[in-house]
């Protein structure tokens, strides 16, 4: 069996976490369990049943990552029979970035924040760095490519390198308020301050997902009864 074109794979991914994430937040709005409609994305599964919603989602979008991202890595493998030593080796350390990503959200959403606030909170804090870090890293590789539609590879590089400043801002802000300042106002800036940050960063890392599209439709790939290979067309 032969599948030619895998840009449905970043598509369907970016539609999983846009569906589900929605679908929570309206149910988490409808019911009643929000203070107010500008929450966290980890405020969506505070109550049943939009926490069992959250949760099967981040699971469904952990293995779609996974998916995605080892796919992107045979791509650059194989792209060239130059892209040797070094670039496999950054290849494989960005592969392990993110899959260390995926796994720090499994962790995140197994332990609940109320018993495990710290653990929960460094879990957060790898999950969305590790992840914006890859998919800047990837895409400044990418960007090397020959023949690299610049213009694409442009975008991805803007949507990268913001996600990547709002996580380092997101956590470098909301580290020193807490530290530094313990006044209700203050409490109120950061709290909204935040949470426009981690939605902005999640549509961006959605682009960002979606932009793989053309890059996925040039692999193949070829399962039979004893093997499963990747090609380029």
């Amino acid at each position: 069996m032969e599948l030619k074109g895998l840009g449905f794979v970043p598509l369907l991914l970016a539609f999983w976490c846009a569906a589900w994430l929605a679908t929570s937040y309206i149910v988490t709005v409808v019911l009643g369990h929000a203070a107010s409609p500008l929450m966290h994305i980890s405020d969506v599964g505070n109550f049943f049943p939009e926490n069992i919603l959250l949760r099967i989602g981040f699971i469904g979008t952990s293995i779609g990552t996974l998916v995605l991202t080892f796919l992107i890595y045979k791509y650059m493998v194989m792209h060239t029979e130059e892209f040797r030593g070094h670039q496999v080796l950054i290849q494989r350390i960005l592969l392990a970035i993110v899959w260390a990503s995926c796994f720090a959200t499994a962790v995140m959403h197994v332990l609940s924040p109320e018993e495990y606030p710290r653990i929960h909170f460094v879990s957060m804090v790898i999950s969305i760095t590790c992840e914006a870090l890859y998919y800047l890293g990837q895409s400044i590789q990418m960007y090397k490519l020959p023949g690299a539609n610049k213009v694409i590879h442009h975008s991805r590089c803007t949507c990268c390198g913001l996600a990547f400043a709002c996580a380092i801002f997101y956590f470098g802000y909301k580290t020193l308020q807490e530290l530094f300042y313990d006044d209700e106002d203050w409490d109120e800036i950061r709290e909204i301050t935040t949470i426009i940050i981690e939605w902005v960063m999640l549509l961006l890392i959605l682009i960002n997902i979606v932009t793989y599209y053309s890059t996925m439709q040039r692999l193949m790939l070829t399962v039979s009864r004893n093997s499963c290979k990747s090609l380029l067309e």
